[in-house]
C-alpha cells in the first residue's frame, strides 16, 4: 500500500507481518507500483517529462533485502518522435496513470492537453492513445482532473470455449 509519508507499507503473507519500504531518493509523489516477476516491486515515477524505473528485490533474510535499484531513466519528450507536437510550458508534467506488470508499459496523463500517452518502457516507444476535449486547461493542477486508467492484459488472440449446438443436442 502506498502512503503519503515517503514509504510503502507491505504485508508479508508467508509470515503475516507488516513491513515498510522507504521510497527511492527524490521520489515523493507521482509514481505507481508494479509487481515484478519472481519476487519484487517496480516503481515508475515521473518528474516533469523524465521517467525513472526502479526495482526493489524482496528475496533475502530481512524485509527490504537489496534496496532500490535504478533500472532506467529517460526523457519522454526526447523519445516521442515527430508524430505529436510538444508545446511544453513551464510547470508542465506527466502524471503516472497506470503501470503494467513487470513495468513493461506505463500510461502517462498529460493533463494540460487532455492527452494520454502509452510508453513501452523497454523499447521507449511513445504513442498518443487518447485525447479528450479540453474544458479549461488553465485550472489543471498536479493530481487533479486526471483520466482514470485501468489496464488489463489478456492472451491474444483470445480463445473461447466451443459452443454446443443446441438444435443438434435437442434432436438426439
Amino acid at each position: 500500500m502506498v502512503t503519503g509519508f515517503g514509504y510503502i507499507l507491505g504485508l508479508d503473507l508467508a509470515t503475516s507481518t507488516f513491513f515498510t519500504l522507504e521510497l527511492p531518493v527524490g521520489v515523493r509523489s507521482n509514481y505507481m507500483l508494479s509487481c515484478a516477476e519472481g519476487s519484487g516491486i517496480y516503481l515508475v515515477s515521473a518528474d516533469g517529462f523524465h521517467l525513472s524505473v526502479w526495482l526493489h528485490g524482496m528475496m533475502g533474510d530481512n524485509d527490504g533485502a537489496g534496496g532500490w535499484l535504478l533500472v532506467d531513466t529517460f526523457c519522454v519528450r526526447c523519445s516521442a518522435g515527430r508524430d505529436w507536437v510538444w508545446m511544453a510550458q513551464d510547470g508542465d508534467f506527466l502524471g503516472v496513470a497506470a503501470v503494467g506488470d513487470n513495468a513493461e508499459f506505463v500510461f502517462l496523463d498529460y493533463a494540460r492537453y487532455g492527452v494520454v500517452l502509452y510508453v513501452h518502457l523497454r523499447s521507449r516507444v511513445v504513442e498518443k492513445v487518447h485525447e479528450q476535449a479540453l474544458l479549461d486547461h488553465h485550472f489543471i493542477r498536479p493530481g487533479m482532473n486526471h483520466i482514470p486508467i485501468y489496464p488489463f492484459m489478456m492472451i491474444w488472440p483470445p480463445v473461447f470455449p466451443a459452443l454446443k449446438n443446441r438444435r443438434h443436442d435437442q434432436e438426439q
